[in-house]
């Protein structure tokens, strides 16, 4: 006789980070979150702090017992043991609203000004302009220096 699962996830896709099988072979091509939610498994079961079964919500479905507890997903995506370990989340946050200056957005340092002078044209006098994402190491210009004057040109009415 086997345990019956404490919670059913039913009613979306699941995220499994595995390969999804490829329709003509049966063999894993690519992660069920490329793959589209189509591809991607319905249903989730747990006993105690275990996942014990990902698939289709007619096979999950059949681990549930009488005290199992069932939560329809209605259609969003569950993402089973999403943590922080790594991922700065939180620096992602903080970051909304700051200037990206990553390339290829960024091409060159002029455009990285033009970014800085329109989002100081619109910042209060004393807020900070704040940008994130340059890196001399990756952005094209490595090797070369900075243009004179670079970082000082706005510094005069915005920290």
């Amino acid at each position: 006789m086997s345990l019956a699962a404490d919670l059913v996830f039913t009613g979306g896709p699941v995220f499994t980070a595995t390969p999804a099988p490829d329709a003509a072979t049966g063999h894993g091509r690519m992660p069920t979150a490329l793959a589209g939610r189509d591809r991607m498994p319905g249903a989730l079961a747990v006993l105690g702090d275990r996942i014990v079964a990902v698939g289709q919500a007619e096979e999950v479905a059949a681990l549930a017992g009488r005290s199992t507890r069932v939560v329809d997903l209605a259609g969003r995506l569950l993402v089973p043991g999403f943590i922080d370990a790594h991922a700065h989340l939180l620096a992602h946050g903080a970051t909304r609203g700051e200037i990206d200056c990553k390339y290829p957005g960024a091409r060159s340092i002029r455009d990285i000004q033009n970014l800085i002078r329109e989002r100081a044209r619109v910042t209060p006098p004393g807020r900070w302009v704040r940008a994130w994402g340059y890196d001399q190491r990756t952005h094209p210009r490595v090797g070369r220096p900075e243009p004179r004057g670079t970082r000082r040109e706005h510094r005069r009415r915005r920290p």
